[in-house]
């Protein structure tokens, strides 16, 4: 049982009709980003307990995994997230909103994404999915390639 002098409940945050798989706290300590078997994508803010956000996913299979990606040269700041179909799917910050817009989705494991990493140095996206770990270059905007897998 947790000390209750070092750990403090702030909220319980409700809206997933079934199991949340995984959360994520955005890097500023604004956000959380939980998602689960409902398909959904949930967008919280930290300080008020509030739904932000929901992003729907049912055309693809329960979320796996999430990861908050910031800003880096030809991408805006947002969040990348895994399904048990082998899908990853990348999200954007819209400019003077509080709101995220699909950028793009690629196939990249042929089972579940169990976990994902971003690497902002050296704008790379490690996922693990089906037995062994995959290394992705999320390339600017501007051009016709915005993924590449190595």
């Amino acid at each position: 049982m947790a000390n209750n002098d070092l750990v403090a409940l702030n909220y319980t945050l409700h809206h997933h009709a079934s199991r949340v798989n995984t959360v994520a706290v955005s890097p500023d300590g604004d956000r959380l980003l939980s998602g689960g078997d409902n398909t959904e994508i949930v967008i919280w803010d930290i300080l008020t307990g509030e739904k932000v956000q929901v992003l729907s996913c049912t055309f693809n299979s329960p979320v796996r995994a999430l990861v908050w990606t910031p800003e880096t040269p030809g991408l805006a700041p947002g969040f990348t997230f895994g399904c048990a179909d082998g899908s990853i799917h990348i999200y954007q910050h819209i400019e003077a909103s509080s709101q995220y817009q699909y950028l793009m989705q690629e196939l990249v494991h042929n089972g579940p994404v169990l976990d994902l990493k971003f690497d902002a140095q050296f704008v790379r996206l490690a996922s693990v999915g089906n037995g062994f770990p995959q290394v992705s270059q999320l390339l600017s905007m501007e051009g016709d390639e915005i993924f590449k897998t190595f």
